[in-house]
């Protein structure tokens, strides 16, 4: 996989994913899960369903994969 160096530093929106998992880890945010999660989600699910997953199926995993980073955003780097 791709590490975080491989990625450009200027990215606005790679700095603001940054902030938003930041945030949601350091503070609890919720507003800012909720941005994080308008802005990932879509994403997600279009990549899950384009690998061949069911609509439900790929909801649900968009949901795990979230739930994941509220519950482990304090310990990402």
């Amino acid at each position: 996989g791709m590490t975080r160096a491989a990625l450009p530093s200027a990215d606005p929106a790679l700095d603001r994913l940054d902030r938003l998992v930041t945030a949601v880890g350091r503070d609890r945010d919720m507003t800012a899960f909720r941005a994080l999660f308008d802005e990932v989600a879509p994403r997600l699910k279009g990549f899950m369903l384009g690998a061949g997953f069911a609509d439900a199926v790929a909801e649900d995993l968009v949901q795990d994969v979230l739930i994941a980073v509220w519950n482990k955003a304090a310990g990402f780097d």
